[in-house]
């Protein structure tokens, strides 16, 4: 399955890898790395992860930053709506439902 960005989530995405640029060289690549296991293990099976806001909304974290990805499934891809930090501004991202 593939994934699609909600626009807003694209650019949150990218700003978080020009943050850790910032902070050191090579830091946004390991960032990105990890966005990109997240997301493989989404779009295996996204069904795997519990609904934990309806109208199935799922949210799983990263394994190393703190992050995570929300998301849904539509009938042919995973629709990303946001990739908030852990512990910064929660439910912001509720407006793009």
């Amino acid at each position: 399955m593939i994934f699609l960005f909600h626009p807003a989530a694209r650019i949150e995405h990218l700003d978080h890898i020009r943050y850790y640029e910032q902070i050191r060289p090579g830091l946004g690549a390991q960032y990105l790395s990890d966005f990109e296991g997240t997301m493989s293990r989404v779009c295996e099976a996204p069904h795997r992860f519990r609904v934990t806001r309806e109208p199935n909304i799922r949210i799983l974290s990263f394994e190393k930053f703190p992050y995570s990805v929300i998301f849904r499934d539509v009938t042919v891809a995973v629709e990303l709506l946001s990739v908030p930090h852990d512990r910064q501004r929660p439910g912001y991202w509720l407006e793009r439902l």
